[in-house]
């Protein structure tokens, strides 16, 4: 296990990278390949909840990440520290795209990304001053890391709904009830420095290069995927949890993990490891 050991050691080093952009942040006029970011109009929907979405618009060729971007990819962060009147904030990502080899997949959006958010206000009443600063990775032949910071005031006469937000929460994952997913197994193992989770998941096909991604969500863990393998109506995937230290968890939770699979037709959220299809 010394790539996982490695890849750990990666991923402190990228929080000391994430502090030195922070303080020293690419201006979007400045970041080669970003051609404009911006947010989406927002409004207040019928169940109380206000809506807005970033909108990044890439050169030609350029991608920037999903969620879960893979080993080779740039975790994007996003936060809303000094928003008012704001319980809680979702971001609500897209179907992705895998990009590359087994051996160097990642996984995002080409040239375009509108990236839903839902927030709750804590008074439906009153209107929420969003603070929205967001780091992300955008890549070609190189990747470069740009931050970006938004202000946007929602406010409850704004009930019109903007028609691109509305196109990309159209454009999700197909949910666990629609995926016609048939049975799923999931195992856990230690493994020298890791657990290892094994996950078979009877599904149709989702296409070509199906991948199938897991994600354990906790913070400072870290999953690294082997490639994904279908028999007959089998999908197979590995992946290898750790934490931060390099050292497997203490105690693992079904309940946080978390299952898409990617293809040329499209995704599906799977969901977690608790319960089987219905």
């Amino acid at each position: 296990m010394k790539y996982l050991k490695r890849y750990v050691h990666l991923a402190r080093a990228s929080k000391v990278l994430t502090a030195i952009l922070c303080f020293a942040s690419i201006a979007p006029a400045q970041a080669e390949g970003l051609r404009d970011a911006t947010l989406r109009p927002g409004w207040l929907a019928n169940d109380g909840s206000y809506y807005t979405a970033l909108d990044l618009t890439l050169s030609k060729g350029w991608k920037t990440y999903w969620r879960a971007p893979g080993e080779y990819g740039y975790p994007p962060k996003i936060e809303y520290n000094g928003s008012t009147n704001l319980q809680k904030a979702e971001t609500i990502w897209p179907a992705p795209i895998v990009f590359g080899s087994d051996n160097m997949k990642t996984i995002g959006y080409l040239e375009h990304l509108v990236l839903p958010i839902k927030l709750t206000p804590i008074d439906a009443a009153q209107p929420i001053k969003l603070e929205l600063s967001a780091q992300l990775g955008i890549c070609l032949d190189i990747c470069v890391p740009i931050f970006l910071s938004f202000s946007q005031q929602l406010d409850p006469l704004q009930q019109s709904a903007d028609p691109e937000t509305l196109l990309a929460l159209e454009h999700q994952p197909v949910p666990r009830a629609q995926s016609n997913l048939q049975n799923l197994d999931c195992a856990f193992t230690p493994h020298e420095d890791a657990i290892l989770i094994t996950i078979g998941a009877a599904i149709p096909s989702l296409g070509a290069h199906e991948t199938l991604i897991i994600e354990y969500k906790q913070q400072n863990h870290w999953i690294i995927m082997e490639p994904t393998r279908r028999d007959g109506p089998m999908l197979h995937a590995l992946g290898y949890l750790t934490d931060d230290t390099g050292a497997a968890p203490l105690s693992i939770s079904r309940q946080k993990i978390q299952i898409t699979v990617i293809g040329s037709l499209g995704a599906a959220d799977l969901g977690d490891c608790t319960a089987q299809p219905g």
